[in-house]
């Protein structure tokens, strides 16, 4: 007596190419998306760690009893560095140089991410802040130009992170 074949249990060659092109497909359609996602995090990512060297400026005035700047250096290879000295190029020194040198952030640790432009700011414990000149420091996504982020100085030291042109999902748009 003859028994049945049983149809095999697995995936036939077809049907594995026919699942992988879907799988290519969809991934290639949500690439875009993801990167504007990634995009956007590490912009407010960048601006988050500012507003937190700027709270840490306004500490360090505090507790050192001296006027803390934070300097610039705008662009692709932009850097910015926490001083309790005139303003230093930040691209020259490192944290280990001393000479008044709280912090220096660079470029490499935020990829993507751009400084437009950027105002000196200064933090004393006795007069407040102040920027030395404009209205604080712009940062750009390089996957959209459009994507900005703003950090501005209060006159009491405390940061404000807005969006200057377009909407940046999870910030707030900048006043006039």
């Amino acid at each position: 007596m003859l028994t049945p074949r049983r149809p095999g249990a697995g995936f036939t060659l077809l049907e594995l190419v026919i699942a992988m092109v879907i799988v290519v497909i969809l991934v290639a359609a949500a690439l875009p998306s993801m990167a504007s996602v990634l995009a956007r995090h590490r912009l407010r990512g960048t601006a988050g760690h500012l507003q937190a060297d700027i709270a840490l400026a306004r500490l360090e005035a505090n507790r050192r009893g001296l006027s803390v700047q934070i300097s610039f250096q705008p662009g692709s290879d932009w850097c910015y560095a926490l001083t309790t000295g005139p303003g230093i190029d930040c691209r020259l020194i490192s944290p280990a140089t001393g000479n008044g040198v709280i912090k220096v952030v660079k470029a490499a640790s935020q990829p993507g991410v751009r400084l437009l432009q950027a105002s000196p700011m200064v933090l004393d414990a006795r007069n407040g802040a102040s920027l030395l000149d404009g209205e604080g420091a712009r940062f750009v996504a390089t996957v959209d130009e459009a994507m900005q982020i703003q950090v501005r100085l209060g006159r009491m030291g405390r940061a404000n992170v807005c969006a200057p042109a377009a909407a940046v999902a999870g910030v707030q748009a900048c006043a006039p």
